[in-house]
């Protein structure tokens, strides 16, 4: 039984720590290739909202249209003071691939930061399950002797 409590939680670890880090690196790649090569176009702020599921703060709710296409998009991570100003234009400055204008960020939106903690995050979950798995093996060898 203390093998099947030890068990779990190192799969779980091994599991998630991972596709946490692949969600990271997704999301990474993505706000590179916005910053590289994203069209730059100002959008109209159809909501502001506190984003109660995540804990995250306020949310900017936008929209915009290329090409005749109305595109909607949310951003989070913007600074009080960017928030106030959207507020009070009603627009945001907001950035989107040419090639998929439904992947778009607002332009302030710090996500650097939340990068580098989802990435430690992630290395940290790994971890601490392949620890856990070499834990539950090292136990086993020495209690088969």
């Amino acid at each position: 039984m203390a093998n099947l409590r030890t068990a779990v939680p190192a799969l779980v670890l091994c599991i998630v720590g991972p596709g946490f880090l692949a969600l990271s690196i997704r999301n990474e790649l993505r706000a590179r290739a916005l910053a590289d090569h994203g069209v730059i176009v100002n959008a109209a702020v159809s909501g502001i909202s506190i984003d109660r599921a995540t804990d995250a703060g306020e949310r900017l709710a936008y929209r915009f249209e290329v090409d005749g296409r109305a595109i909607e998009g949310t951003s989070g991570h913007l600074s009080r003071a960017d928030l106030d100003v959207a507020r009070s234009l009603g627009v945001i400055e907001v950035r989107y691939l040419a090639e998929d204008p439904s992947v778009s960020a607002a332009t302030r939106a710090a996500t650097g930061r939340t990068q580098i903690v989802a990435f430690v995050l992630s290395g940290t979950l790994t971890l601490s399950g392949i620890a856990v798995a070499m834990t539950l093996v090292s136990t086993r060898r020495r209690t088969a002797r």
